[in-house]
């Protein structure tokens, strides 16, 4: 897998804020063979290490994408959502307060 499909296939999958188990799961597939040691440690962070020298790497990145959660849908059809992550409310189209 070149590096472009690489990266088409980690921006298709889901992966909003505490959600980034999918994602987490193709990165640690991924680096599999080309890691000597790799941990996922309790904040869900994967750190893979490589070599042992006195030089070495650090690559960071977010996993998770900004998101949307759906909290409930009126009896019109309305969907009523919050934000997860960093959503600027003023991309959304209005009445944005009146759906928070």
């Amino acid at each position: 897998m070149g590096l472009a499909e690489l990266l088409e296939a980690l921006s298709n999958l889901d992966g909003g804020p505490g959600y980034e188990d999918m994602v987490r799961d193709k990165i640690c597939s991924v680096a599999e063979g080309y890691a000597d040691s790799m941990l996922v440690d309790d904040l869900g962070n994967v750190i893979l290490e490589y070599g042992d020298g006195d030089r070495s790497l650090m690559i960071a990145a977010h996993m998770d994408e900004v998101a949307l959660m759906i909290t409930s849908i009126d009896r019109d059809g309305f969907l009523r959502f919050t934000n997860l992550g960093g959503v600027d409310p003023r991309v959304l189209p209005e009445p944005w307060s009146e759906c928070t």
